[in-house]
């Protein structure tokens, strides 16, 4: 039979560096305990909780996860071909995610103004 060696260094020195890792977790933290206590809360007011999501506009919202979630993969494309040496690739995937995030802050910024006509501001159902 034969022994395999383990290397303890990968353990060590995870893929991306240990600092990548410590701000994943914390965002993981983070954003569990902000749905924790945005949960709490909804149970402490439902009501108020269940007028506000009537106001929210789902379409979008997803249209800027769908959004996040393109420019994300595109700007790992940018890394990658940078990494290549491929300039093309890289200008083009780069535009790409530029006019992405342009998009994410012009509805964003539609969303906000939506919110500020019909008077809802951050003092808004706060407790």
């Amino acid at each position: 039979m034969k022994e395999s060696k383990t290397d303890y260094k990968n353990f060590y020195y995870p893929p991306g560096g240990i600092l990548l890792w410590i701000i994943i977790i914390l965002e993981i933290l983070t954003f569990g305990i902000a749905i924790i206590a945005m949960n709490y809360s909804a149970q402490e007011e439902i009501e108020i909780f269940s007028e506000s999501r009537l106001k929210l506009n789902n379409q979008i919202g997803l249209i800027n996860t769908v959004i996040l979630l393109t420019s994300g993969f595109f700007m790992a494309e940018v890394v990658n071909q940078a990494k290549k040496n491929n300039n093309k690739k890289f200008s083009l995937y780069l535009k790409i995610t530029l006019l992405l995030g342009f998009l994410f802050l012009i509805l964003k910024s539609y969303e906000y103004f939506e919110k500020l006509n019909d008077n809802i501001s951050l003092d808004t159902n706060t407790i």
